[in-house]
């Protein structure tokens, strides 16, 4: 499944500049293309949450992967930016119902200790499904045009990931929960479930530094990655370093998940996403200073690499471990709203502000601020501990 997040996810930013080609299209209105993909992840995300208390998680993620898959297939045909946008959108509704807050319920319900670990390990392949996808959909795109990319990324969704999930995902060791009713615990498979309920996670500090770092981070951590290619070769570098770089981000992002998700293991959950957002912050002001060197590249590269992307191991962590599983679903998919707004605001926003400034430089330098702020959130969250 997040082979396939981190294909359709990652993999954007190759198509903006063939998109800016062919359609004649500004930074701007290319940027709306992410920001529809987000749009419908937002929608889809609160959805599944809810969905997976209520049904099969094979179901509800089966949805989403055919969703995905038949969006893209379409997203090949668009001619204009409406259909575009709205192929996209279908995507990223499929994928709301299919990647980040269900497998997030699965993993954390499969793994109640080393959590981080199966994490880590789960959710690093979004960055190896990137490493692979985004230099062959490269590929394709200046040999046969970005509809054959499309393409590329439809056929193994729809053929491979489908049929996957409908064979192989469970949503525990035991058979479906059971949702309390008149006070009683909830169960899955006769355990009890510990945490809070949705109106006692509601009146807690964690939940509301949740939803601070939620919108920020991936506004900061994914607007620089979205627009890395037409930053580096805005800034002199070749169309086969700027791909190529993109691919070694996702790479190393899936080193990053998994040693990060073993690191919350033994220092917690908060002080890692601390950790992670003030080694992101130093490595935006690497990414401003790679203007002016391949040293700084470098450096971009393989600090944004390896922390940009723990966010989406270490917030369910977090989630799991300080308001309980209880009510997991749920509040995963409350805090996936302001998520996608992150990601639905970010790349427009700088898209916005180049085609006013004709420099990504601003954009960059908001994204620091932002990840500091979040660091700050992170140290100020408190580690409550669920109630049974």
């Amino acid at each position: 499944m997040f082979l396939l997040a981190g294909g359709c996810l990652n993999s954007v930013g190759v198509f903006f500049p063939a998109f800016g080609e062919s359609f004649r299209w500004t930074r701007f209105e290319v940027s709306l293309v992410y920001g529809s993909l987000a749009v419908g992840l937002g929608i889809g995300s609160p959805l599944a949450g809810w969905l997976l208390e209520r049904s099969a998680a094979r179901v509800v993620m089966g949805t989403g992967v055919l969703l995905s898959g038949l969006g893209l297939a379409v997203s090949c045909l668009a001619g204009a930016i409406w259909p575009m946008l709205g192929a996209y959108c279908a995507i990223g509704f499929g994928l709301g119902l299919s990647t980040y807050v269900p497998v997030s319920f699965v993993i954390s319900n499969w793994f109640r200790s080393n959590r981080g670990r199966w994490l880590g390990l789960v959710m690093g392949a979004q960055g190896l499904g990137a490493m692979i996808i985004a230099p062959t959909v490269g590929y394709v795109i200046s040999s046969m045009g970005w509809r054959a990319g499309e393409l590329v990324m439809a056929l193994p969704t729809l053929m491979v990931v489908l049929p996957a999930v409908l064979v192989f995902v469970r949503e525990s060791k035991a058979k479906d929960g059971t949702v309390g009713v008149n006070g009683e615990p909830l169960r899955v498979g006769g355990d009890v479930i510990s945490g809070y309920e949705f109106n006692e996670a509601l009146r807690t500090r964690t939940f509301w530094m949740l939803v601070l770092i939620q919108l920020g981070y991936p506004l900061a951590a994914n607007t620089p990655f979205v627009h890395l290619v037409s930053y580096l070769e805005g800034s002199g570098y070749t169309e086969k370093i700027a791909v190529l770089s993109l691919a070694l981000l996702a790479g190393l992002a899936t080193v990053g998940q998994i040693a990060f998700g073993i690191a919350a293991d033994c220092i917690g959950s908060r002080f890692a996403l601390a950790l992670s957002f003030a080694l992101t912050t130093l490595s935006l002001v690497a990414l401003i200073l790679a203007s002016r060197g391949k040293l700084m590249l470098v450096a971009f590269l393989i600090s944004f690499g390896l922390t940009s992307a723990a966010g989406f191991v270490l917030v369910p962590m977090l989630l799991a471990d300080s308001l309980g599983l209880r009510r997991f679903g749920t509040l995963s998919g409350v805090l996936a709203i302001p998520f996608t707004a992150g990601l639905a605001l970010g790349p427009p926003g700088a898209g916005w502000i180049y085609d006013r400034t004709g420099t990504y430089f601003t954009s960059f330098e908001i994204c620091i601020v932002i990840q500091f702020t979040c660091m700050i959130a992170a140290f100020i969250c408190d580690s409550e501990r669920p109630i049974a």
